[in-house]
Parts: C-alpha cells; structure tokens; sequence
C-alpha cells in the first residue's frame, strides 16, 4: 500500500511540473492547459482576484475559499463528477461536463488547484457581416441549454450552481464552449455544448436582473444563513437521485447511480467541513495557509479576536497603498519614455496629413481585426477579405474615423485628470466633472464632426448626417464614422465598416465593469446593438465571395 501511494505521489508532483500553457483567467482563478498521460488536462489554480477576494472578506470573512481552502475545493471535485453522470441524463449528448480528476496544492502560488478534463472548443459567436451560419449559437446557449440547466439544478438540489450556470448571471456564458457543430435530420442547425467552469468568483448577490436576486437568491441565503455560494441541499439531491435512480443508470450506465451516491456522500462530508468554519476561523486559516501566521500566532490570535481583525486591517492599508505607488510608479515609467518632441511630430503629420490619418484608421482596422481572429471569431478567409478591404479603402471618411480614434486619448486626459484637478482648486464647479466625464467625448467628436459638415456643404458635397448622429452618444460615438460609410456605400466598403461598428459595441459589453467581460452576455447584448445601423445585413454577406 505503501508502494502504491508513493507512486501517485511522485505522479502528482511529475504532473505539477510538467509545463502549463495559459488558457485563460476569470474571477475564481487562471487555467492553464497541461499534458498528461491520460490526456490533456485544464489546471485550474484558484488565485482569485482583487475585486472577488474583496466581496468574500466583507461576506465571508476570508477571500475565495477554493483558493485556501481542502474542503471547498474538494467539494468542487465531488460536484464535477456528481453532475458529469447527470448531465447526459439530463441533456443526452447535447451537454457534457469538464469532469475533475484530482485536486492538488500549489506550493509556489500557494493555492489549492484543480485538474479537470480538457475541452477543445469555441465561445458562441460575436454576430459580425460574416456570422449568419452562426449567429443561432447564443440564442441556443442561452434557451436550450442554460435555461433547462438552471431548472434540473434547482430541482436536484443545486441551488448555488444555478449561479455559473447563467440564472441573471450575464458572465456565466462564457462558462461554456461550442464542441461540435453538426446538422440535425432536417438541415436545421445543432450543436454540442461544454460545461466547463463550475465555480463561482463571488456569491450570488449581484444578478445582472434584480427578479433573480429577490425571486431566488435572497430567500435560499435567509434560508441558510449566509450568502448563497456554490451551496448543495445534499438530502434534496439524495432524494432526487433515488427518484429517478433507475432511468440514470438505463442512461450513463449500470452502477452510475451507485458512483453517485458515493460522491454525494463525500460532498456532504466535505462541504459540512467548509461551511461549519466560524467566520473569525477562516480568516486565520487562510492566513496559516498562505503562510503569514504559524499555527502558535493563530491561536493567540483567536484568544485576542479584536487585535487579529486590527491586523487584518493594517495589511489590507498597506495592501491598498502598495498598489496606488505600484501604479503610480508604472504610470511614471510610461511618462519617463515618452519623447515629448517625437509626440509633437507625429501630432502634427497627423493633423495636417491626410493620408497619414488615413494609414491610421487602416492600422487600427487591422489589429481588430487581428483581435478577432485571435478570438476565433473570424474565419481565416474573412479576415484576409476585411485586410483587402482596409487596403483599398480611400474614403475620406475613414480618415475622419481615425481623428475620432485620436480624440479618445485626449478626451480622457481632460476628463479624468484636468477637469478633477480643477474642480479641487474650486476653479470649476464640482458638478462639470460627472458631465464631462460622461459627455467629454461625445463634445469633441461633435465639434469636428460640426467642422467637417460645415466644410462639406461649403464644397457642395454630401453632409455626413450619419456620422453627426451617431457621434452625440456617449461611449458608442466612435462609430459615427463607421456607420457613415456603411450608409452611403462609399467605396463598396460595406463589410469593412459593418465589421468596425460591431467591434465597437461589442467593446463596450466587453469593458463593462462587474457584468461585462470576453463572451459574457453582456458582450452579446451589446454588440447585438449595431443591427439598430446595420438594418439589411443580408446585403452585405455577398460581398465575400464576390472579391
């Protein structure tokens, strides 16, 4: 028996050196993808993040615990593999769950992390002039399998997973990937889905729709006592699978009940253990776990409570100020290597050369296009159609597109650094900066749009109406231009820029703080907004294969 755990022992560690490619990073932790000799595994290393952390020390006393604590992020184990057998009972093969293999500890993170199956897939697809064989996924994602997800969870007991799995949480979409598109019987459209992100960053108390918060989530927390997070009714799920014990097994199998009740049983053990901690106990227990306390300044420490919640709040201060002069230090090394002459150059190429502001609105269809591409949300011969066509597009509009790009910069210098500044010395009144801060943009990118449509009636040319009403909103302004071109036609650039005024709303979904995010609902939502432009995108779908 020995020889055996020595064995597993030395495998674990062989695994936790063995090189990790970086996947991603969400709320809870950062996934790498590892080789193994079972198969590509998806490490996940619970690190959370500051934002996270911050609401589970004012909930919990103790930021994510799945980052310091064994019998939480055991609990993520047992859930995996509880809803990896119920799952296709559920869904067939249309769903399928990231199952977990082992838990480990990250010594050099010093952080508890979990190795669960790879998945090779793809988010839903952003809606773009190119998407229209894909644009069903998310409408997909969201009703035939997030929707009746949350309801068998509910039923089965569940009722913290009912969070990740989208139930007013926008950035839950992103949770899942596309594994296979196929064609159903009668050539409509279905696709195989993944579960792959099980565990919440933060607790269910910030539903993107208040109903769910009322409707759901607040009674099941009175109910427990605390905030929901990740919580199991370990006796309604018992129950659950009892009741329909034997259509399981006639679906994953003879004996798939059984390895359920067995996990269940570990889960009940395994979350008793974690949410049994007192609130004081878990600060102290994630702080020996990280290694700031031994275990003698742990208990002296829980004989004297108010000096330890002092102390939390010494490190927390000169957490919060070691960030500011980190940041202020990086933002001074930017400063340092700025060559103010070389700016003043570039600054005045770019108002007085046209083609130059021309090579700049190019450069930056270019790299979103290339951002596009990275995402998978273009195809390979899309995006070389949309490179063509920023090389042949000659508009002066696009020019004007590039001087909108350039007003960002100095728009946000004003209004996040003067406009304050001033307002401290009372040499503004302090209502200017929520104005400008909000309509700062939306004012410049009108002043010369005003300039230009003056100009324009001068030489008896056509006035960029478009552009002018587009360019008074705020944050979306920046796809006057954009929208101006794609209403007139000029130079059959119609995809080019229906492409830049997607990209634009979806930047907004993705920059939205708390519910925004890469493939998050939020996202969706928003770069949904540009069909309100782009009325008939039947008419520029030709256009590829037309080239």
């Amino acid at each position: 028996m020995a020889a055996v755990v020595s064995i597993k022992s030395a495998r674990r560690r062989e695994a936790a050196n063995t090189p990790r490619q970086l996947l991603g990073r969400g709320r809870s932790g950062v996934v790498y993808r590892q080789d193994a000799p079972e198969g590509a595994l998806a490490v996940k290393v619970f690190l959370g993040d500051t934002l996270g952390d911050l609401v589970h020390r004012v909930a919990f006393g103790a930021p994510n615990p799945y980052s310091w604590s064994g019998p939480a992020v055991r609990c993520a184990l047992y859930r995996r593999r509880i809803l990896a057998l119920l799952v296709p009972y559920w869904f067939g093969e249309r769903l399928q769950v990231a199952d977990a293999t082992q838990v480990l500890w990250n010594q050099a993170a010093r952080a508890w992390e979990l190795h669960t199956r790879y998945v090779k897939g793809y988010p839903a697809a952003l809606h773009h002039p190119f998407s229209a064989s894909r644009d069903h996924e998310q409408v997909e994602l969201r009703d035939e399998i997030m929707r009746p997800l949350q309801h068998h969870l509910d039923a089965s007991g569940f009722d913290g997973l009912v969070w990740p799995a989208g139930h007013g949480n926008p950035v839950a979409a992103n949770n899942f990937l596309v594994i296979e598109r196929r064609r159903g019987r009668r050539g409509a459209a279905g696709t195989r889905w993944a579960w792959i992100d099980l565990e919440s960053g933060v607790p269910a108390l910030f539903p993107a729709d208040p109903r769910p918060l009322f409707t759901y989530y607040l009674p099941r927390s009175f109910r427990l006592g605390r905030p929901l997070f990740d919580d199991v009714d370990v006796e309604r799920l018992l129950g659950y699978v009892e009741a329909h014990a034997d259509a399981i097994d006639a679906v994953v199998g003879k004996g798939g009940v059984h390895r359920v009740r067995q996990c269940v049983c570990q889960l009940r053990d395994a979350q008793q253990e974690w949410k049994s901690l007192p609130r004081r106990d878990r600060s102290l227990h994630c702080a020996m776990v990280r290694g700031q306390l031994n275990v003698t300044q742990a208990r002296w420490y829980q004989d004297h409570p108010l000096r330890w919640h002092a102390s939390e709040i010494r490190r927390g201060s000169r957490s919060a100020v070691s960030h500011m002069v980190s940041g202020a230090r990086r933002w001074l090394r930017v400063v340092r290597h700025i060559d103010a002459l070389e700016g003043l150059r570039l600054a005045w190429r770019f108002a007085a050369s046209q083609p130059y502001r021309a090579r700049i609105g190019r450069f930056y269809a270019l790299r979103r296009v290339h951002r596009w591409r990275q995402r998978g949300q273009l195809g390979q011969r899309e995006a070389a159609f949309l490179r063509r066509m920023s090389g042949h597009e000659q508009s002066s509009y696009l020019t004007d597109f590039a001087v909108h790009l350039a007003l960002k910069p100095a728009c946000k210098s004003v209004t996040w650094l003067l406009l304050p500044l001033l307002a401290q010395l009372a040499m503004l009144p302090l209502w200017v900066v929520p104005f400008g801060l909000l309509l700062g943009g939306s004012i410049a990118r009108t002043a010369y749009t005003v300039c230009r449509a003056a100009q324009a009636r001068l030489r008896g040319l056509p006035v960029p109406w478009i552009a002018l009403a587009v360019g008074l909103l705020p944050i979306v302004g920046t796809a006057a231009y954009p929208g101006q071109i794609l209403a007139t036609g000029r130079s059959g650039q119609g995809k080019l820029a229906g492409f830049l005024l997607y990209d634009t709303f979806t930047a907004v979904g993705r920059r939205l703080p708390i519910w925004g995010g890469k493939d998050t609902a939020t996202e969706h939502v928003f770069n949904r907004l540009a069909d309100r432009i782009v009325v008939d995108r039947s008419a520029l779908m030709g256009q590829v294969g037309e080239q």
